[in-house]
């Protein structure tokens, strides 16, 4: 028996000879399906986030071939696109991941402007037009005429 084995986690990808002529080419391909994970919070009425993860079907497949060139590029084949999904699965992971690290980003960053905005609101502080100025008094050379009233 023939086998090749394509991408990382070595899937074998196996050539069996049925006759002279005939091979069957048997490979484990990778389907993808969306997974929504929920829990509940520990404190009720608080909404949680719900994230989103990519988790691998397995899906055996068969062909019947005539020629064992044709079963080594059906393999090879099998083996791109298993790599080129496992690409695009590990960018789609990255791109949920950076989005959710810029939500809470995002969100701190709103939390802390409308914290300090209500605090200024709350707290007591002097307002220059409110008080008045002290009236300056004013330094003279001569002296004070005292007016005796009798």
């Amino acid at each position: 028996m023939n086998s090749c084995v394509f991408n990382a986690t070595m899937m074998p990808c196996d050539l069996i000879p049925l006759e002279k002529f005939m091979y069957t080419v048997n490979a484990v391909g990778i389907t993808s399906h969306l997974a929504v994970e929920s829990g509940r919070s520990e404190r009720p009425g608080r909404r949680e986030y719900q994230n989103r993860a990519l988790w691998p079907k397995h899906t055996q497949i068969t062909i019947l071939v005539y020629s064992k060139v044709a079963a080594i590029l059906l393999c090879k084949f099998a083996t791109r696109m298993t790599r080129q999904e496992r690409t695009l699965e590990t960018s789609y992971r990255k791109r949920v991941s950076h989005h959710a690290s810029n939500l809470s980003q995002a969100c701190h960053v709103k939390l802390t402007a409308n914290y300090s905005k209500n605090r200024v609101r709350r707290q007591p502080w002097i307002r220059t037009l409110d008080i008045p100025l002290p009236k300056p008094v004013v330094l003279t050379t001569r002296q004070a005429r005292l007016v005796r009233r009798r």
